[in-house]
Formats: structure tokens, sequence, C-alpha cells
């Protein structure tokens, strides 16, 4: 159990007599349960919260969130900081205001690097050619905090900078809840978007996300073929709430084809795994482009296009060139999958996009992938 001081700020955040829900079931939900049962009588805890789970816990009822319009209650405390946005979002879109929440940071294991080893002469040769690339990419972003970013990427992907580095970055950052609520926002013009394609939509969390910080959004195109699968049920109720989001079953490419899908990517990834001709662990899925989509469903704008798919986002992106040129749509594309798109596809789009800021991201999860979660952004200029 950890100590009274841990949630001691909480505490004091909670009104005299207050009527309390506990959203959590693990140890630190019981741990504030029997801390304000000693330190708070004045407090009356009413219910467990839970997504998945229903029943009792410590003598208390555990209940779905969706069921919270029904109960009694004045403040509801968050227990977990590591889905604390995913808590805070699913509580918001039901009208819930009064919350408080746990601070600090979650433990986790230490980033364990590799062995150093000698280099050949042949890695030598291609990491100097690395570099030498990315100081050109470099060029593109529009200030030094992102050229200053990319180049420390740069140089902890070839090993010439130590990971902490990058950790230490996150934690100045990222490490805090509006990690989440960040990837795929930062310097994006929220007011102008109404149509969005979220392409590796996973869960339809980050759908949820944007149909709740678009306030003009209207239709939310969600790109998922494993989507029954790999479904939450809180977000599932929500998306078949309301009209806005659609859930798309089928993957991005360059051309309409079908691919060989790898399902067990789908229990470590973030989003759905992608791999032509992988022949183990995997089934055939339908594939489109993003420009037939948009011709046969009749789009006539596309504001918004957020991409991590698994290193398919360049052929993603090749298969809707005359929607991005005609639309001039705001993108946030994940490029950390692979050396390959963390060059090309800033050099891709630079190429093709007139007059467009690109902004880069870093949001890693600091100890077990350091190295992920980077995401370019390109604005059109009139936006920015």
């Amino acid at each position: 159990m950890f100590g009274f001081n841990r949630y001691n700020n909480i505490f004091k955040k909670i009104e005299k007599g207050a009527k309390v829900a506990i959203f959590g079931i693990f140890d630190a939900a019981i741990d504030i349960k029997y801390f304000l049962e000693e330190k708070r009588k004045d407090v009356e805890i009413i219910c467990f919260l839970d997504s998945f789970r229903t029943g009792e816990l410590e003598g208390l009822p555990i209940y779905s969130p969706f069921e919270l319009k029904e109960k009694t209650f004045d403040t509801v405390i968050i227990t977990s900081f590591s889905n604390q946005f995913t808590m805070r979002l699913i509580l918001k879109i039901l009208g819930i205001q009064n919350i408080v929440a746990v601070e600090g940071k979650n433990r986790q294991d230490e980033y364990l690097p590799s062995r150093k080893r000698k280099i050949t002469n042949e890695e030598k040769t291609e990491q100097e050619a690395f570099q030498q690339a990315a100081r050109y990419v470099e060029k593109i972003f529009a200030t030094n905090t992102d050229k200053k970013l990319y180049r420390m990427l740069t140089e902890a992907r070839l090993g010439k900078k130590k990971l902490s580095k990058i950790r230490k970055y996150a934690e100045k950052y990222f490490l805090r809840p509006c990690l989440a609520e960040r990837q795929y926002l930062d310097y994006i013009n929220k007011d102008v978007i109404k149509t969005v394609f979220d392409c590796g939509g996973f869960d339809a969390l980050n759908s949820i996300m944007f149909a709740n910080e678009f306030q003009n959004s209207e239709k939310i195109w969600t790109f998922e073929p494993q989507y029954e699968k790999i479904m939450h049920p809180i977000y599932d109720k929500i998306v078949k709430c309301g009209s806005k989001i659609e859930i798309v079953k089928k993957v991005l490419w360059d051309k309409e084809t079908t691919l060989e899908f790898n399902e067990l990517l789908n229990s470590a990834a973030h989003v759905t795994g992608l791999k032509p001709n992988q022949p183990d662990n995997s089934i055939k899925v339908n594939a489109t482009t993003i420009d037939n989509f948009v011709q046969e469903n009749n789009i006539k704008k596309v504001d918004f296009i957020k991409m991590d798919i698994e290193n398919a986002e360049m052929q993603a992106l090749k298969g809707g060139e005359k929607t991005i040129l005609r639309d001039r749509p705001q993108l946030a594309i994940s490029i950390y999958h692979s050396k390959e798109q963390f060059l090309g596809i800033p050099v891709y789009l630079s190429e093709m996009l007139k007059n467009y800021v690109f902004r880069l991201g870093h949001y890693a999860y600091i100890y077990r992938h350091p190295l992920g979660e980077t995401v370019l952004y390109a604005i059109p200029k009139e936006l920015t």
C-alpha cells in the first residue's frame, strides 16, 4: 500500500461531506478507499467504477461509467496516472465535470540499452549516409526547436547519443496526462476541421478524442480492418451513440488490392499492423486508397488526416495524393516505424505540398519505446 502523502493532494480537493465514486478497481483504488475512510470520515464512498467489470469490491458495488447518471455523487476520483486521459475523456463525454485525479509517475522498468559492439565499415557508411540525409530533412521544419528534436532523434537512432537524452525530453514535455491529449493534435487548427480521416483507428479512442476536440466536426471516418476483434466496449458504446464516427473495415494502400494482414501485431502495436505477403498468422484484407474512398463516398473535402498504420504511411499517402492536393488538409503522420519513413515521409510531403508549415512532435513511451510515437505535422500556411 502506498503512503497517505501520495493521495493527500486529491483528498484536499474533495469538498466536506461529498459523495464520491472511485474510478478504478486495482491497488490504488483500494488504497484510496481505505485512506478516505480513515482520514476523511466526512466523505461517503458510494461505488467503484470500471470499464469492464461489474459486481462488488471491498463491500461496494462496481458500476460502469455509463450507469453514473443514475447514481447520486459529488466527485469522481481517477485512480490511474497512465490511463488518466482516457478516464477523463469518458467522464467528460458523459457530462461529468467534478473530477480529481492522482498525481505522480507510474513506475516502469528501466529501458535496457543493447551491448556496445564495434560497427562494420558497411554499417558506418550506411550511418553516415543516414545522417547526411537527416541534415537535409532538418531544413524542412519550421522552427529551431523542431530541427533540434529531429537531430536528437536522428542521433539516438544512430546510437550516437544515449537514450537517456530522449527520456529526459519526454519527462520534461510529455510525462503527464497531457501526453495522450496532445498526440496528433499539437499545432493543429481545430476550428476549421469538419471531415476527418483517422487512419489506423485501432479501438476508436483517437476518433472519439477528435470528435470531442474538433467542435465543428461532422464526420470521422475510422479505418480499422479488425475493429470487431479489438474494440473496447466503452469506446464502442460511444461510437454507436451517435452517427459522427463511422468504422471502415479496410486498410489504406496505394492501390485497390488484397493484402496479408498480420493479426499478431494487434496485441503489441498501438495501431494495426500491415505487412504485405506475410504468410504466418495472417488473414487477407481488402485495401483501398484515400482517393478512391473519397470518390466512392462523394466526400467534398477532407480537412484532417491522421495516420499511424505501422509503416504503411507512405503507401497510404501516395494513394491519397489527389485528395491531399485538392483539399489541402492538415496532416498528422507517424514517421517512427522505420528509418526509411523517418527520412522519406518529410521529404515526400515537403516536395508535394506548397505553402505548408512542417512541425514535429515526439510522444515516446520513455522506458519501453523511447524512439516511438514521432509525429510529423503538415499544416497549410493559411491555417497557421
